[in-house]
């Protein structure tokens, strides 16, 4: 994050002409631009993207209007890009333990007031949670749940710091809850032993990430290994476990919080 506070300050101040980036540099900062170019296409390449990607052509008080290049792209794409419509926003983003694990990553490498703030108000104010004012609490209640699932799956310690394969969890976390589990196999040694047999590991990697549902008219993946099922049993069991006292603690809140609102 603070990677790209300075790469946004040095391109403003006309230290650098040309940035060559994702489309992540385009989200949340001000950069305008003369021109953009997009360079080729892919699945995450999305009218809302797009649209943020755009809007930083053209410099406010320098010129009339920005120009927007596409390269390696077809007619066909580029029309579905500038024609499509934006999909609408409702509050369906939920707080991972991911998520969180990406929050403390984000606030040890930038532990700035600003990214603390950011996070205080993520939490205070979620965006889930407008016109339903009484999840707040219980967002908080999961958040605290989240940190203890981390530091026991070893992710992070008792200071907050991660640890170990946090950023491969990370990495995939549009796959949670997969991406504990592959962490959990490496941390044991088991996909290390997997992986002497290639089609084992591959069969294993299909159980976790391209799970097919249960279909007569589709093809069942075999079995994966036994010590696969064992680690993933002893996972849930502990997880279970865990997320009861979650659910305990959180119940207790609220109700002690009913009966201090009829006190009142």
């Amino acid at each position: 994050l603070a990677y790209k506070h300075e790469v946004e300050r040095l391109f403003r101040l006309g230290r650098l002409s040309i940035v060559f980036c994702t489309g992540t540099l385009a989200m949340g900062i001000h950069m305008p631009a003369r021109a953009v170019v997009v360079v080729g296409s892919n699945v995450h390449l999305t009218t809302s993207q797009f649209q943020q990607l755009r809007g930083r052509a053209g410099r406010r008080g320098y010129e009339s209007q920005g120009s927007v290049v596409f390269f390696g792209l077809t007619r066909t794409r580029i029309q579905r890009l500038m024609t499509g419509s934006l999909p609408h926003l409702y509050g369906h983003m939920p707080l991972t333990s991911t998520m969180v694990l990406r929050l403390m990553i984000m606030l040890k490498q930038s532990p700035g007031k600003l990214e603390q703030e950011s996070i205080i108000r993520l939490l205070n104010a979620p965006f889930f949670c407008m016109g339903k004012e009484y999840l707040i609490e219980q967002v908080k209640h999961h958040f605290r749940f989240s940190l203890e699932y981390l530091i026991r799956q070893g992710l992070m310690d008792y200071d907050g710091t991660p640890l170990g394969f946090a950023g491969l969890a990370t990495h995939l976390f549009y796959t949670e809850p997969s991406n504990f589990v592959l962490v959990l196999l490496l941390q044991k040694g088991i996909l290390h032993e997997i992986a002497q047999n290639e089609e084992q590991l591959v069969l294993l990697l299909c159980h976790l990430f391209q799970h097919l549902p249960s279909s007569k008219e589709k093809t069942r993946l075999p079995k994966p290994p036994q010590s696969f099922i064992d680690a993933v049993a002893q996972y849930n069991t502990e997880l279970i476990s865990l997320y009861n006292g979650y659910l305990s603690s959180c119940a207790r809140f609220i109700v002690k919080s009913r009966h201090v609102r009829h006190a009142t």
